[in-house]
């Protein structure tokens, strides 16, 4: 969820001031039920610089489906992620989920092929994000599991690099995580299947996502793919031929945005093309000037002639950067609409200049879901607390506070507050007595009030404690929930990862998450303010 005052809360809004910086005007409605597709997709629809051999799929519709929109005669929704370790944090999930759900929208709406797109954003070349993963146990812990980058891969894009064979003891620790159910072995074995040592990351994260989403008509695309990287060729090339308006496009984006009174999310950099050179050794940002161009800042020198003459016999070197990926995206595919997170949402507000050079026609944009699973477990501490999920994201402090308070034993309470009360105005009459009789009194007066108050104050610090002790077991499970539903104080969808709640709840979680009406979607799973409830296992 966007927050407050944040470019995407206030694109979301409808702030007209806001609105006018994206490319493509308001934000996709989601509402449930088909209902109308909004106007501007309607003629989204051309032929693809792709073939279907570049794509996954995982089904049958979208096998069949996929050739027909690469023809022109459809659209795609899309998102994406770069390939992370075990795929991710949950977002990742719910971004294919949602992809998946307004493609079957549209095609209802419009009556023509609509399947939901995932872009592998390959590219990447930051280890440290990509290749981790989190694990939130049942007592809110964070277990983060890592793999080091292989021999002479730091600083390289991650999608194409083979796994290392230490994957093998981080998915023994993952599994040891994630824990037992009946579904376990299930998908577990997908995992070890999928992220077996020698693969690259694109190929194991697009083939554990893609059956982990079987039969949802989903499609995958590798976006440092040999395909993909040939068809880019031509708009990469005009790119860097055309690096002075390119330049100043990206810093009108930046201009518009701080115009409007926002930090922009893409900082500029003069001179900067954005695209990316594999030297071998590093992935470098290219920096043109003129007929020249330089590897990364501090880069040796070539002639842009020489760049543009390895492109067009080897492209695959070649690869966007963020602010380009989005618009080669969308002139390579047909792309209706682009599922974004907040982050996302709030860089696209730059891109229109670059979207208008290049004479790319935009996708609409549609927020992902946001979700957050609470257990049953978790239910139930939130039932007995009195307090709602949100109520916990200080880490559950206000809650567990709530909790003593209520614990407090009535007539004690009633006595102490009593007589805080009395000591307040009877201080109170005696420090206004002095003032009046005795003057030089009054500091003694005020002074042995406060020792008074700070006398009762110990104890009611006294009386609390042992009642936290009393209410310890509620106290620690209140704690618990605020670490399930707020690792570290940062929203679950962002940290923990889908793998131990798929292991506990199995294809009905998934089913529920690609529902159209996801409070009646099935047992023990159902919506709440912000989020998904799914049941106990131990219950259910």
């Amino acid at each position: 969820m966007a927050p407050s005052g944040s470019i995407a809360a206030d694109f979301l809004s409808g702030r007209p001031e806001t609105v006018a910086l994206f490319p493509s005007g308001p934000a996709y409605s989601q509402g449930s039920g088909t209902g109308e597709a909004d106007p501007r997709i309607a003629n989204t629809s051309r032929p693809a610089r792709l073939s279907a051999d570049a794509f996954r799929t995982t089904s049958e519709m979208a096998a069949s489906r996929l050739p027909r929109i690469l023809d022109g005669d459809g659209v795609f929704v899309s998102t994406g992620q770069q390939p992370l370790l075990f795929l991710g944090p949950l977002y990742v999930l719910y971004k294919a989920c949602a992809a998946v759900r307004l493609a079957r929208r549209i095609e209802a709406a419009l009556g023509i092929p609509a399947l939901a797109l995932f872009w592998i954003a390959a590219d990447d070349h930051d280890w440290n994000e990509v290749a981790m993963t989190r694990v939130v146990d049942r007592d809110g812990t964070v277990r983060k599991l890592a793999l080091e980058p292989g021999t002479g891969m730091a600083g390289r894009s991650v999608g194409p690099a083979p796994l290392p064979a230490a994957v093998e003891s981080v998915l023994d620790e993952f599994a040891r995580l994630v824990g037992t159910s009946e579904f376990a072995d299930a998908y577990l074995e997908t995992l070890r299947e999928g992220y077996a040592a020698g693969k690259t990351f694109s190929d194991a994260f697009s083939e554990v996502l893609g059956r982990v989403m079987e039969g949802a008509h989903l499609v995958l695309l590798d976006g440092a793919s040999q395909e993909v990287r040939g068809a880019a060729a031509p708009l990469i090339r005009r790119v860097l031929e055309s690096h002075a308006a390119v330049d100043t496009a990206l810093a009108a984006g930046q201009e518009s945005v701080e115009a409007a009174g926002y930090e922009p999310r893409l900082a500029y950099l003069a001179g900067a093309a954005p695209v990316f050179y594999d030297t071998g050794e590093a992935r470098e940002r290219l920096y043109v000037a003129g007929s020249t161009v330089r590897s990364g800042r501090r880069g040796g020198e070539g002639r842009l002639s020489a760049f543009l003459e390895q492109l067009q016999n080897d492209p695959g070197p070649f690869s966007p950067n963020v602010a380009l990926r989005p618009v080669l995206e969308s002139w390579l595919l047909p792309t209706a609409v682009s599922v974004l997170g907040p982050g996302e949402i709030d860089y696209w507000a730059q891109l229109g200049p670059l979207f208008s050079l290049l004479e790319v026609t935009p996708p609409v944009i549609a927020a992902r879901d946001s979700w957050r699973v609470i257990e049953g477990r978790v239910d139930r501490v939130l039932e007995r607390a009195g307090v709602g999920a949100e109520d916990l994201a200080d880490g559950g402090h206000a809650a567990a506070a709530r909790v003593v308070r209520e614990a407090r034993p009535e007539r004690l309470q009633a006595a102490l507050d009593e007589m805080r009360s009395e000591v307040t105005t009877g201080f109170g009459a005696l420090e206004e007595i002095s003032s009046d009789e005795l003057p030089g009194a009054r500091s003694a007066v005020g002074k042995a009030g406060a020792e008074t108050q700070a006398a009762i104050a110990r104890l009611q610090s006294k009386v609390d404690a042992r009642v936290r002790e009393h209410e310890k077991a509620a106290v620690v499970n209140v704690r618990r929930a605020a670490g399930s539903l707020f690792p570290k104080g940062i929203p679950q969808e962002r940290v923990a990862s889908p793998y131990p709640y798929l292991v506990r709840y199995g294809p009905p979680l998934l089913a529920a998450l690609l529902s159209e009406q996801l409070s009646a979607s099935s047992p023990g799973v159902e919506t709440a303010a912000g989020g998904a409830v799914a049941g106990d296992p131990e219950r259910e």
